[in-house]
């Protein structure tokens, strides 16, 4: 077996052994070591002097993680609003991506198996067979590079081994839910070892939508992975990798308050029902070959994904606004946008790193990519809308009734990256460590914007300008290059053997890009400043470990997507540079308490405040937001849990565990109804303003619990789970929906249901 096997082995024990932190290990009743790769080599959580939350497999599973999204009220610094797989939103540290056009890059940095994920859609797929996951939070910028400005997330996969096993997991619950996930791993020689595995996974909506008869807000998704392993000689070792994914479900849904009494009714009435569909393929060689004292990776990829998302932006069943003492006739309101994309993604990555020599590890690398990609975004309205916003602008059209009025920009871009770096860390003495990092970045990106002027019913009317997509050109391009450095310095003080303090400077960056759906200059680059100070910290003889950081950060350019209203009072597509600063700490603590009990506690704190903030036509003082908190951004969470294991004699063990999540209140949420208008006046809108806005910024919590029963064998087990037992209902978003239909998007309601277990 080869060095690089012997590691891996090495490591796969003992990640088997490692907990997520919430786990202890009955024999020597300690907590059990993290081992994570956030320096592109393998270490103790405990001593990488950067702020990371690491959660294993097992940890997943127990709080019924399904993908990223499930995992933000668990990590403190993180958090997922997630409405739609294919669009997902995170944030860290307060700092999220909200603009899905091409044009435009994420601001999270998402890994898998060290392949980047490249579009934040390609990133939201189930997670399969996890080995454990890493979320590292501030900017990134050295190791791991542009668009990671605010942090990365790095999901692991279990890797073959020469071990045959196998399982097989059933799920069952309400509201129809059943997945089904196996794994099957089996050696093919003593050089040769495949793991697959497959997931499939369904939950009927909560929701109903009573127009159409279709059930919204279910679950339609799926999965599989290949790996082959290949020693190929006695020091190096290559992994063959395949993962297809499938999303078939539905959209966001919005609902207005203006036609839905209650905005958490479990009865809607769309005249369209919202859609999503995701098909994503991807592969990739990992060559890692031992030359001591070096050590050489290669990791080739190629992603390639298809997607489309329908939203009924009205949230309404094509209703009728009570208009005739304003204009003299009623209007019926339409809104629907389709976002259709198609992506290519390839990289390269080569590392250089030493080993065996504890004084000075370093490593050097190289990364290239290239993304070619396609996007569609079209926006419909009904005519009679469109009659009544041109007709109070003074210019009506006068178009027939009963017609869907659309608008269509299509983006063509190819975007190449490349960057070399180099990250070292110096053991003055035995008590401090100096980390030094450098990269440096070149993007450069073209692209071409279509536009060919608005239709009725699919049919070109020949205006030259658009309402809402403006600029009627065929193929315009632009192109732009941006060039970055980025760096990190890291003092690191071990004052005892299982406790250190680090003080760490580090920048971030993220490519600037091109509106995806009219003409602007091009959006400059984004880029941060991060200040951290941290302790790693275990105790009373490893059953008791504390981690924290205190930090601060400033942005400058930091992109926003965002829409104003034209002369027309039509929605518009912005984005948008501002500036911005941050102060927070965090804090994770895992005791292991007795024997059979372990407690966990996480708490983040956050201030923000926009410092500089660009104003775009028609905008003005209700719409400026300098000086204010960055939106949608809690200003403090906290979680705590518990888990008990009770030993059943010869049967196994009993595992009780509860977890409770708080998030506080979102300062900032922007009110956008002028209280003069008198359209706005009849229609009541400033009242539902202030009723949902204060459900949107409103703290809220969430309680789940986990009853396991496992064999004494550790081959299979059944578990009883619940989340939000309590039923809490929030918003996770709430605007004007584009045409002052006031529309909101509710969180998923309680769940339960029954795991089912078996492993060989």
């Amino acid at each position: 077996m080869s060095r690089n096997m012997l590691k891996k082995s090495a490591l796969a024990s003992a990640m088997a052994l490692a907990a997520s932190g919430q786990m202890v290990a009955a024999e020597s009743f300690t907590l059990e070591e993290i081992v994570v790769t956030a320096q592109k080599r393998t270490e103790s959580v405990q001593d990488v002097p950067i702020s990371i939350s690491a959660m294993s497999a097992d940890f997943v599973g127990k709080v019924g993680a399904q993908s990223i999204d499930d995992l933000g009220i668990h990590t403190p610094g993180l958090e997922t609003r997630v409405t739609q797989a294919t669009q997902p939103r995170f944030y860290i540290r307060g700092i999220t991506t909200n603009d899905f056009g091409i044009g435009s890059d994420p601001a999270v940095a998402v890994y898998v198996d060290g392949v980047y994920s490249g579009r934040s859609g390609a990133s939201m797929t189930a997670f399969q067979d996890i080995e454990r996951i890493e979320v590292l939070k501030g900017p990134q910028g050295t190791l791991f590079g542009k668009n990671a400005a605010a942090g990365a997330i790095h999901l692991i996969s279990n890797k073959p081994s020469q071990d045959f096993e196998g399982g097989v997991n059933i799920t069952a619950g309400n509201h129809g839910k059943r997945k089904i996930e196996g794994m099957l791993n089996v050696p093919l020689s003593d050089t040769l070892a495949l793991r697959v595995n497959a997931m499939d996974n369904h939950t009927d909506g909560y929701l109903d939508n009573t127009l159409t008869g279709s059930e919204l807000a279910d679950e339609n998704n799926g999965g599989a992975r290949a790996m082959l392993s290949w020693q190929a000689t006695e020091d190096t070792d290559v992994l063959f990798q395949i993962d297809y994914a499938n999303v078939d479900q539905s959209a966001a849904v919005d609902v207005s308050a203006m036609t839905h009494g209650d905005l958490y009714d479990e009865d809607v009435a769309l005249d369209t029902d919202p859609k999503e569909t995701l098909e994503l393929w991807g592969g990739s060689i990992t060559v890692e070959s031992d030359f001591d004292p070096l050590t050489f990776t290669s990791i080739t990829a190629i992603k390639r994904f298809e997607s489309s998302n329908l939203r009924d932006e009205d949230g309404a069943n094509f209703f009728t606004l009570p208009l005739a003492g304003v204009v003299g006739f009623d209007v019926p309101v339409l809104f629907n946008t389709k976002n259709e994309e198609e992506n290519t993604f390839f990289s390269q990555e080569f590392r250089l790193s030493s080993q065996n020599d504890e004084s000075l590890r370093w490593t050097l690398g190289a990364m290239y990519s290239r993304e070619h990609g396609k996007q569609n975004s079209i926006a419909e309205f009904s005519s009679e809308l469109i009659n009544l916003e041109t007709l109070l602008a003074g210019s009506p059209l006068g178009l027939p009734g009963g017609a869907v009025f659309a608008e269509l920009a299509s983006g063509d871009l190819v975007s190449t990256s490349a960057a070399v770096y180099g990250d070292m860390t110096y053991s003055i003495n035995e008590a401090f460590d100096l980390t030094l990092g450098l990269r440096y970045t070149r993007d450069e990106k073209d692209y071409e914007l279509t536009v060919p002027g608005p239709t009725l019913d699919g049919v070109s009317l020949g205006l030259p300008v658009g309402l809402v997509f403006p600029d009627v050109v065929n193929g315009f391009e632009q192109d732009e290059t941006w060039n970055n450095v980025s760096s990190r310095v890291v003092l690191d003080y071990k004052f005892s053997e299982d406790a250190m303090l680090y003080l760490s400077y580090a920048t971030g960056y993220k490519a600037g890009g091109f509106n995806s759906t009219q003409l602007a200059n091009p959006v400059d680059e984004e880029s941060v400043t991060n200040i951290e100070l941290g302790l790693k910290s275990t105790w009373m003889d490893s059953r008791l470990r504390i981690n924290a950081a205190v930090y601060s950060y400033e942005y400058e350019d930091l992109q926003e997507y965002d829409t104003v209203d034209n002369n027309l009072g039509l929605p518009v597509l912005v984005i948008r540079n501002q500036d911005a600063e941050g102060n927070g700490f965090e804090m994770e603590v895992t005791w292991a308490a007795t024997e059979s009990l372990t407690l966990s506690a996480n708490y983040n704190y956050l201030d923000t405040e926009i410092t500089e903030y660009p104003l775009f036509f028609n905008e003005g003082a209700m719409e400026d937001r300098k000086g204010k908190s960055l939106p949608g951004v809690a200003d403090e969470t906290f979680g705590v849990g518990a888990e008990y294991v009770l030993a059943l004699a010869d049967i196994g063990d009993l595992i009780f565990r509860a977890d409770y999540n708080y998030v506080g209140e979102r300062d900032g949420a922007t009110p956008f109804v002028d209280p003069a208008d008198p359209v706005n006046i009849l229609i009541g809108a400033k009242a539902v303003e202030e009723e949902y806005l204060d459900d949107l910024e409103d703290s809220y919590s969430n309680l789940s619990a986990r009853v396991t029963l496992e064999s004494a064998e550790g081959d299979w087990k059944v578990s009883l789970w619940g989340q939000n037992l309590t039923d809490e209902e929030y918003l996770i978003d709430f605007d004007a929906g584009g045409v002052n239909t006031f529309t909101g998007i509710r969180n998923t309601p309680r769940a339960y249901g029954i795991d089912l277990g078996y492993q060989f």
